[in-house]
C-alpha cells in the first residue's frame, strides 16, 4: 500500500478541503488503514506544524495558514517601536508590525503573522492622501501570533559590564534590544571590559522569550584587525563558509575535470573552440563569467556577436547541496581585498571560470546585428569554447588608444608588448569598439540612461591596511563589455518571452514622484534651472544627468539622483526596465556570481533541450526517469512555475540589497580608517546639506560625507534660515550654503558608529 507523503497532505489541505481537519478527518481522507501509515502521517503533520506549514488550532484541528489568512514571514528588522516582516508567500511587500504586536520575536525569526485590518479613520486618511495602489503593494500591518524558528544563532555586540552581568547590545541597527550574560563562570572575565566587541551566542532553546546569551569570543575593539569585517558579515547575513554536504558533493567532481563536448548531450553542444573568444575584466578579477567574439564587416558594419557565458548549470543542479548554498547567498559579495563567493572557489575560479586556453562549457547567445545596432537574429545554444586570452580593461584601452595614435612609431615598449600579444585579434577589437559605440548610441537615442557613477576604490597592502583611496577607474572598454552584455540579456529575455515560458526578469519601475520632487528641490539650491514639470521620459532624466556631469559636485548630485530612482529588482512579471528603456530585460551573463542568471540558464535549457535542471552531474537514476518522461511529454519541471519564481525573485532581490549595503558599509569603514590615520591633513570638499546645527561636507575623492558642527566654528554665532537653507554669521555675515567649496580637517571619527566629524578650515579660493 502506498505510503502517505507530505505532498498528499499539502494537496488535501490546499485543494480538497476548505475547512480545518482533525486527525481522524485526515485519516479518513487519506484512507490510512495501518498503524505504520498512521505513525508516518502523524510525524509528517508534526513536522509541518513545527515549520509553520500547518497550524494546529486550539480545537486540536489542523488548518492551512493561507486559508486562515495567516502569513509566514521573516523578521527583517526590529527597532525600538516597530518591526518589518517579509511575506514569504510572495503575495506582497513587507508587513509593518508595531512593537506591541511583535511579541518575543527578534531579528531573523521566522514567524506566523495575522494581518490586522485598517481602522476606518486610517482608511479615510489614506483616501484623502490619494495613495496610489495600482502596480504597487499596499502597506499592511500585522501581528505575530507564533514564532516558528529562531534562525539567528549568534550576533556581534558591544559590552557594558555591571558587576557580574554583561549587558550585550547588538551592533546591527536592525536588531533592537539587549541581552544578558552571567559572568560568574566565564573564564575570560578579566579580559571582558566595557566597550569590547564580542561574538554573542543565543541558547538552543524553544523558550523564545529568553534574553540570555553567552560570549564565545572577544573580538577586541573596533580597530582590531578583522573585527569590523566580522561585524558587517554578521549584520548583513553574508555567508563565509560552505555547508559540509556541499563541500562533500563538490569533491565528486575531479579538479582536473575535462569539459569535453562529446561527453555532453549526444552532440547537442556546439564546438566553438576554434574561435578566438576573449574575456575582458579588471586586473584583480578571478571569476570569468563571460567571453565575447565578433565576426564583423568594415564595409557595412553588419556583424555577428557571440556572447559566451559560463555554463554553471552543468555543474550545479536544481535541488543539489551546491544549489541550496548558492541560493541562500543569492550572489557573491565583494569587499576590498576579500570575496565571499556564491559558489566554492573550485567552481567560481576554476571549473566554471572561462580561463584562457582551457576547454570550457558555455551557454552561447549568438546575435546578428545590422549597421544601426538592431538585433536581426538570435540563436541560443550550449557551446564549448577555448578563450584566446585574458584581457583587462586598462590594457585593452591602452592598446586600442595607442594603436589609433600609432603607438609603435613612438617606440612605446609597453605598447609593443601588447601588440605582440593582441595583434592577431586587433581587427576584431577595433570592430568591437565600433559596434559598442553603435549599440550605446542606439540605446541612448531610444531613451536609456547613460549613467557612470563615480566611486572610490580602496587600495590595501598585504596587511589589509588602506594605503590610498582613488576614483574607480573606468574607460570605454568597460562600456564596450557592458553594451555587449546588455544586448545579450535583452536578446535572451525576448527569446524566453516569445516562448511563453515562466521566467525571472530584471525590472525597474518609474521613479516615485515625491522623491523626484525632493531631488529637484536640491537642484534649485545649486541654481540648476529645470522645468517645473516633472520629467516623464527617460530622455528627460538623461538631459538632467548631462547637466550634472558639468559641475564639480557631480558625484554628490548623481548619488542624490540615484536615491530618487527606484532600485531594479527581480520579478516573474515583466514590467519593463525604465532606466535602460527596454521592454524586456533579464540577467543571463553572470551565473558564477548571481543566482538569477543561473535560473535563467536552467529555463533556457528547458526551452531548448527539455532539460530538467538537475545538471549533468546531479541526476540520480530516478531523476533520469523523470527527465526522460518530461522530455517525451513536454511537462515543465516542478521548479518552473510562477509562484516558485516569484518566491525566488523576492529572496534574490533582498539578498542583493543586503550584499550591496554590506559592500558599501565596509568600503566606507576602510575609508574612515584611512582618514583617521591621516587626520592631520587638510581635505577639499563641497557642502551638500545645511542644518540648524551645522552642515555636511562631501570629501573630494573619497565619496564619503562628514559633518561640521557649528560649535567648532568659533568666530561667530550662526543663525539658520529654513527657507534658504543657509547658516549666516550674526556679526561677520559669513554664509554657509549648499554647493560651497571648502577645506576641512578631521575633528574626530567614531568607527563603531560610522560617523565623521569635521572642522571647517576655510572657503576654497574658487568659492
Amino acid at each position: 500500500m502506498k505510503a502517505v507523503t507530505k505532498e498528499d497532505i499539502v494537496y488535501l489541505f490546499s485543494q480538497k478541503s476548505d475547512i480545518p481537519l482533525s486527525f481522524t478527518d485526515i485519516k479518513h481522507n487519506l484512507n490510512i488503514t495501518s498503524a505504520k501509515m498512521l505513525s508516518s502521517a502523524k510525524n509528517i503533520l508534526d513536522l509541518m506544524v513545527k515549520n509553520g506549514e500547518l497550524i494546529l488550532t486550539k480545537g486540536e484541528k489542523y488548518a492551512y495558514p493561507q486559508k486562515l489568512h495567516l502569513i509566514q514571514g521573516k523578521v527583517l528588522s526590529k527597532r525600538r517601536n516597530y518591526a518589518f516582516v517579509s511575506d514569504n508567500s510572495g503575495g506582497g511587500g513587507d508587513i509593518f508590525v508595531k512593537n506591541s504586536d511583535i511579541g518575543d520575536a527578534i531579528y531573523g525569526d521566522t514567524v506566523i503573522l495575522k494581518i490586522i485590518p485598517d481602522n476606518p479613520y486610517y482608511l479615510k486618511k489614506r483616501k484623502r492622501e490619494k495613495l496610489k495602489a495600482r502596480g504597487k503593494f499596499e502597506s499592511r500591518r500585522g501581528r505575530v501570533i507564533r514564532i516558528i524558528k529562531r534562525e539567528l544563532k549568534n550576533f556581534k555586540a558591544v559590552v557594558r559590564v555591571e558587576k557580574s552581568i554583561a549587558i550585550l547590545t547588538p551592533i546591527a541597527p536592525e536588531f533592537d534590544g539587549s541581552f544578558y550574560f552571567d559572568l560568574h563562570r566565564f573564564k575570560d572575565r578579566d579580559k571582558l571590559k566595557t566597550g569590547a566587541i564580542v561574538n554573542a551566542v543565543l541558547p538552543d532553546t524553544n523558550d523564545f522569550s529568553s534574553r540570555t546569551a553567552s560570549v564565545d569570543k572577544i573580538l577586541g575593539d573596533i580597530e582590531s584587525r578583522g573585527t569590523e569585517e566580522d561585524i558587517i558579515v554578521s549584520k548583513y547575513d553574508i555567508y563565509k563558509v560552505f555547508d559540509e554536504a556541499a563541500v562533500k558533493e563538490l569533491k565528486k567532481i575531479p579538479a582536473d575535470f575535462e569539459e569535453n563536448p562529446a561527453e555532453d548531450g549526444g552532440g547537442e553542444r556546439i564546438d566553438l573552440t576554434d574561435l578566438p573568444f576573449i574575456t575582458i575584466d579588471g586586473e584583480d578579477a578571478k571569476d570569468f563569467d563571460d567571453a565575447v567574439y565578433l565576426e564583423g564587416s568594415e564595409k557595412d558594419n553588419n556583424c555577428k556577436l557571440y556572447v559566451a557565458i559560463a555554463d554553471v548549470s552543468y555543474f550545479v543542479g536544481d535541488g543539489s547541496y551546491l544549489d541550496k548554498e548558492a541560493f541562500k547567498r543569492g550572489n557573491s559579495t565583494y569587499f576590498p581585498g576579500t570575496v565571499y563567493p556564491m559558489l566554492p572557489e573550485m567552481l567560481s575560479n576554476n571549473l566554471c571560470s572561462l580561463l584562457p586556453k582551457k576547454n570550457r562549457f558555455a551557454m552561447v547567445c549568438e546575435m546578428d546585428i545590422d549597421s544601426k545596432g538592431k538585433i536581426t537574429g538570435t540563436k541560443i545554444y550550449k557551446g564549448s569554447i577555448k578563450t584566446f586570452g585574458r584581457l583587462t580593461y586598462n590594457e585593452t584601452c591602452k592598446y586600442l588608444t595607442a594603436g589609433l595614435e600609432a603607438g609603435k612609431a613612438r617606440n612605446d615598449n609597453e605598447f609593443n608588448e601588447l601588440d605582440n600579444k593582441l595583434s592577431p585579434i586587433k581587427d576584431m577589437l577595433l570592430n568591437m569598439k565600433r559596434l559598442a559605440e553603435i549599440l550605446r548610441d542606439k540605446r541612448i537615442k531610444n531613451g536609456g540612461l547613460d549613467f557612470d557613477s563615480l566611486s572610490g576604490k580602496v587600495i590595501l597592502n598585504e596587511d589589509n591596511e588602506v594605503i590610498s583611496v582613488i576614483p574607480e577607474p573606468r574607460n570605454f572598454v568597460h562600456d564596450l563589455i557592458e553594451d555587449f552584455m546588455i544586448a545579450a540579456n535583452c536578446a535572451v529575455a525576448r527569446f524566453i518571452e516569445s516562448k511563453k515560458v515562466p521566467s525571472i526578469y530584471r525590472v525597474h519601475e518609474k521613479p516615485d514622484e515625491d522623491k523626484v520632487k525632493e531631488f529637484l528641490k536640491i537642484l534649485k539650491y545649486f541654481k540648476f534651472s529645470f522645468p517645473e514639470k516633472l520629467p516623464e521620459k527617460v530622455k528627460d532624466y538623461q538631459t538632467m544627468l548631462n547637466k550634472l556631469k558639468e559641475t564639480p559636485l557631480s558625484s554628490f548630485l548623481e548619488q542624490a539622483f540615484l536615491r530618487s530612482m527606484k532600485i531594479a529588482v527581480y520579478s516573474p512579471v515583466n514590467s519593463h526596465h525604465f532606466g535602460l528603456a527596454l521592454k524586456s530585460y533579464t540577467h543571463f551573463t553572470s551565473p558564477i556570481r548571481r543566482y538569477a542568471d543561473l535560473m535563467v540558464h536552467r529555463i533556457l535549457k528547458w526551452i531548448l533541450y527539455n532539460d530538467n535542471g538537475k545538471g549533468a552531474l546531479g541526476n540520480s537514476d530516478n531523476d533520469k526517469e523523470v527527465f526522460s518522461e518530461n522530455r517525451e511529454t513536454g511537462k515543465m519541471p516542478s521548479w518552473l512555475n510562477h509562484d516558485n519564481l516569484k518566491m525566488i525573485s523576492n529572496v534574490l532581490s533582498r539578498r542583493e540589497k543586503l550584499s550591496t549595503d554590506a559592500e558599501r558599509e565596509y568600503s566606507e569603514f576602510k575609508k574612515m580608517q584611512f582618514l583617521k590615520k591621516n587626520s592631520q591633513k587638510v581635505y577639499e570638499g563641497f557642502i551638500t546639506n545645511v542644518m540648524n546645527f551645522g552642515f555636511f561636507v562631501d570629501i573630494a575623492g573619497f565619496f564619503i560625507q562628514g559633518f561640521v558642527h557649528v560649535s567648532t566654528i568659533a568666530d561667530d554665532y550662526y543663525e539658520y534660515n529654513d527657507n534658504t537653507k543657509i547658516l549666516k554669521g550674526r556679526h561677520s555675515k559669513k554664509i554657509f550654503k549648499m554647493g560651497d567649496h571648502v577645506t576641512v580637517s578631521i575633528y574626530s571619527i567614531d568607527l563603531l558608529k560610522h560617523e565623521i566629524d569635521l572642522r571647517f578650515i576655510e572657503f576654497y579660493e574658487d568659492n
